[in-house]
């Protein structure tokens, strides 16, 4: 099952790459945000988180050392995010700035846009996509990158101590568990006491969620030889996870929605499905569609809002996977590809 020719790992976060573009879709276009696009996102990124726990912490059990680790972990991140960074600030900018090219390049704003190397995130570039339905923001996606790498020292830090065993992970799972659900019953309490805001609450909420969905990656992998993956424990995964989002019971949904979710993610990604399995030969677009999405989106609303192109909605969806695919397919070949072959185990 671990070989790539055995599993749907790489074309279920392809699928889950174009579901976060299809998300973000009609807000970028302009359109009222319908509330199930917006779970289509969450899902979408949390599927992402789910099968990356499941996929780093086989990763750092098998590496012979933290360096090792930390190596693998540098080389498929960095590299493809380099590129992006670079093609953001010296060809997409210069293109769509309603500024001299000059002032461009002269203003701070440019440089601080380098800053997305160090995950301080920077969503804007000077006159860049200022008049579109959300305004100067050119990859709204890069927010996710900062939480994964953030995992990334979470785990290194948790092997380093030793914790990285069923029993010591399903603890600190637990622990993580209850500090998250009396933090989120203070919530109220602590805004009417205007100790945070609504933007921090989003931001706190999307960490505890993307670290609760990580860590049942984690544990599934973990306990790999003790969950059963047949359509019968899939069949019921289906119906607890109707039940949660139906039936609004607090902690108890919360965690039945999570956990029924991630088991039938990595049920899915496990199965060797014909031709599916096997699409990780045509290579890993997943990384690419999801850094160059919302840039892309971006762009073809600036174009078709310009030129007056008139592009339908569902024509834009649609315009957008295909060059989003078609900048994964690039960074891939040219870019990721080059850089991971240097990685000692090729699995992630």
């Amino acid at each position: 099952m671990l070989h790539k020719a055995n599993n749907n790992f790489d074309f279920t976060r392809l699928i889950a790459a174009f579901g976060v573009i299809i998300a973000h879709s009609y807000a970028l276009y302009g359109n009222e945000h319908p509330f199930y696009f917006k779970r289509l996102g969450e899902y979408s990124v949390r599927t992402f988180f789910v099968i990356s726990g499941y996929l780093i912490i086989a990763s750092i059990l098998r590496s012979k050392n933290i360096q090792e680790y930390a190596k693998k972990r540098f080389l498929r991140i960095y590299p493809a995010l380099f590129v992006l960074i670079i093609f953001s600030i010296f060809i997409l900018g210069p293109i769509f700035t309603v500024l001299p090219l000059k002032e461009y390049f002269s203003n701070g704003l440019t440089w601080k846009y380098l800053r997305n190397l160090v995950f301080t995130i920077n969503y804007s570039l000077p006159g860049v996509f200022e008049k579109l339905p959300l305004a100067e923001t050119v990859n709204g996606s890069l927010w996710s990158l900062v939480y994964e790498v953030k995992f990334y020292f979470i785990l290194a830090f948790i092997h380093i101590c030793k914790w990285t065993n069923k029993k010591s992970f399903l603890y600190i799972f637990i622990t993580t568990l209850c500090i998250f659900t009396c933090l989120s019953l203070s919530i109220d309490i602590i805004v009417s006491n205007n100790l945070i805001t609504i933007k921090a609450i989003g931001k706190i909420s999307r960490f505890m969620q993307g670290t609760i969905a990580f860590f049942i990656g984690c544990l599934i992998y973990l306990y790999r030889d003790k969950i059963k993956f047949n359509y019968k424990n899939a069949i019921y995964a289906v119906l607890a996870f109707i039940i949660s989002v139906l039936f609004d019971l607090s902690i108890i949904s919360f965690i039945l929605e999570f956990t029924s979710f991630s088991y039938l993610v990595i049920y899915f990604a496990r199965l060797n499905i014909p031709f599916i399995s096997n699409f990780s030969r045509f290579g890993d677009y997943s990384y690419g569609v999801y850094l160059y999405g919302f840039p892309i989106q971006q762009a073809l609303v600036a174009l078709n809002l310009k030129y007056n192109l008139k592009i339908g909605f569902y024509h834009y969806i649609f315009l957008c996977i295909i060059a989003s695919l078609a900048c994964a397919f690039f960074s891939w070949h040219l870019v990721e590809k080059k850089f991971l072959v240097r990685k000692i185990n090729l699995f992630q």
